[in-house]
């Protein structure tokens, strides 16, 4: 907690606000807050107005968001949860303001936590579909590096044996010139998709950058395809959308996790009479990316939960419920928003909204 008068001049700060500004309050006392009590956003990383100078503006409780930085003496950054609010008199004269907030750091720690334990199982339930990425390339690799190793025999053979023709030589070192470029397109195609599965499966800071969404969204349909075409016909509108400032693994790991339930909310063996329906388009704002299908849908009293932790409609050992909890925080810190649309026997659409990147 920390008080200050109508000057914003310190007044008071209790233990925990000495402990995470670096400050005893016999030094703190009377410094204006600005001075060392600096906030931006946890997003963005944009420094934000202080919340006790807005509090004392407006004459009104205020809120600066789910979670800013404080920068405290040390210069490391701590996430909090703050309010702030007026100071008034029994004649309502403003007295000052007073800005409430706790640490959150272990709760960032424990989601950061969910994040990964639910990155683990989509790896595990993603296993097949990596496996055939793998071994497109592999077959590449595996039929050219064949023909390569036949032709030199028999060139080496020619050679042994005198029979060697120089002007079928030529064309015949021209196809394994071309066998050799395709075995290497092949391998760099497997190191990219190994690569690909330790970044999404490592556990590496959150940082973020310029995510190309229609790019992601198509290397997520290929990792889940082995789940959704036994299921139903895979049906893409993956328009030209802008960027978005976010980090590319979670944001993957949120189109895999609703790809990977609108899958399982069919059933298997039936592709012809079930579609999925994948559609990226932005507008001057926003970037959605609508996943529909037409399973049985969700009732109200399911929709109302499907973003609670560890709630899942399938049986014990099926699903951790993690994924659409883990998807909508991932989401959430971004600045966005996940909106379903469902009803019972009428199919489910999952839109989700992320702020386009200036």
């Amino acid at each position: 907690m920390v008080a200050v008068d109508r000057n914003l001049a310190i007044t008071f700060v209790n233990p925990e606000a000495e402990r995470l500004l670096g400050m005893p309050m016999g030094l703190l006392s009377g410094q204006r807050v600005g001075e060392v009590l600096r906030l931006c956003d946890e997003r963005t990383r944009q420094p934000i107005e202080n919340p006790l100078a807005q509090a004392l503006r407006l004459v009104r409780a205020t809120t600066p968001g789910p979670a800013v930085i404080v920068n405290g003496a040390d210069g490391e950054q701590c996430p909090i949860e703050a309010n702030a609010a007026p100071i008034v008199d029994e004649k309502d004269q403003l007295l000052g303001a007073v800005l409430v907030f706790r640490d959150v750091s272990r709760k960032r720690r424990l989601e950061d936590q969910f994040v990964v334990a639910d990155r683990l199982v989509a790896l595990g339930t993603l296993a097949g579909g990596v496996a055939h990425e793998i071994n497109n390339p592999l077959t590449l690799i595996t039929n050219n590096a064949h023909f390569v190793s036949m032709e030199l025999e028999e060139m080496q053979r020619s050679l042994r044996e005198g029979t060697f023709d120089a002007g079928q030589a030529e064309e015949r070192m021209g196809e394994v010139l071309a066998a050799i470029q395709d075995l290497n397109t092949g391998a760099r195609r497997a190191a990219m998709i190994v690569e690909d599965m330790r970044r999404f499966s490592a556990h590496e800071p959150a940082s973020r950058e310029l995510v190309d969404v229609a790019g992601t969204l198509s290397w997520a349909i290929r990792m889940c395809a082995v789940h959704l075409t036994p299921r139903a016909r895979v049906e893409t509108h993956i328009g030209p959308v802008p960027n978005v400032l976010a980090n590319r693994t979670r944001i993957a790991q949120v189109f895999m996790n609703v790809l990977i339930n609108a899958g399982q909310a069919l059933p298997d063996g039936d592709p012809r009479n079930h579609r999925i329906s994948i559609t990226a388009k932005a507008d001057s704002v926003w970037v959605y990316v609508e996943i529909s299908d037409t399973g049985p849908g969700m009732s109200r009293e399911i929709r109302q939960r499907i973003f609670e932790p560890f709630f899942s409609t399938r049986g014990v050992g099926e699903g951790n419920g993690l994924g659409m909890a883990v998807a909508h925080g991932i989401v959430s810190a971004l600045g966005g928003r996940i909106e379903i649309e469902s009803a019972a026997t009428r199919g489910t659409t999952v839109r989700i909204c992320l702020p386009a990147a200036a």
